[in-house]
């Protein structure tokens, strides 16, 4: 609504305000700055169509929270479910993320969550209230770690079949100290990996 302002008894328009202007001044420097009307808005979708933007599963508070109970054989209390929601709901606002919604047989249209999300918040939520680690939460060890765990599963597993197989008392004993190296080198890798979760 314009504000009118009265000069020689009839009214007119307000010429201080920048309503129906098309362009605005810029407070500290003065200098004209298009309006959103004459702004270009980017109409090239052919570019666009080139990258495709990366999947992201979503998933329920609830259906989550069911995830982790499977997995961990962990029954929730209420106070948790509402906890966890409560916290995620924050941090989803907090995040300007889109209010998206399903429906679900029981509870009706409820709020769905990108699913990296719900990890996130409940891998920190976790540690503060005690509550069971989701595998899918924990910190991967890197790429090298993981491949050395890996051959050293397997290492241990080949000399572990050959030790009753050798002939002689000491390559036996040789067996067992590499044995006893590798069992403790891959508690130091989870260890590691575990610390950094």
């Amino acid at each position: 609504m314009e504000e009118m302002c009265e000069a020689d008894g009839d009214m007119k328009p307000n010429p201080n305000l920048q309503t129906n202007r098309t362009q605005s001044t810029a407070r500290a420097g003065g200098t004209a700055m298009p309006s959103l009307h004459t702004e270009h808005i980017h109409d090239d979708f052919a570019e666009d169509e080139a990258e495709p933007t990366p999947v992201v599963e979503h998933a329920t508070v609830p259906g989550f929270m069911r995830d982790v109970a499977m997995a961990t054989s962990t029954r929730w209390h209420m106070d948790d479910l509402s906890r966890f929601g409560d916290k995620l709901g924050r941090v989803a606002e907090a995040m300007q993320i889109a209010y998206v919604t399903a429906v679900d047989r029981s509870l009706g249209v409820i709020r769905v969550f990108p699913l990296p999300l719900l990890r996130k918040v409940y891998g920190t939520m976790a540690r503060q209230f005690n509550w069971p680690i989701f595998p899918e939460t924990l910190a991967l060890p890197s790429n090298q770690d993981s491949e050395t765990l890996g051959s050293h599963a397997r290492l241990y597993q080949m000399l572990k079949d050959l030790e009753p197989l050798a002939p002689d008392i000491s390559v036996r004993g040789s067996i067992g100290v590499v044995l006893g190296f590798l069992e403790r080198d891959a508690e130091r890798l989870r260890a590691a990996a575990a610390a950094t979760a």
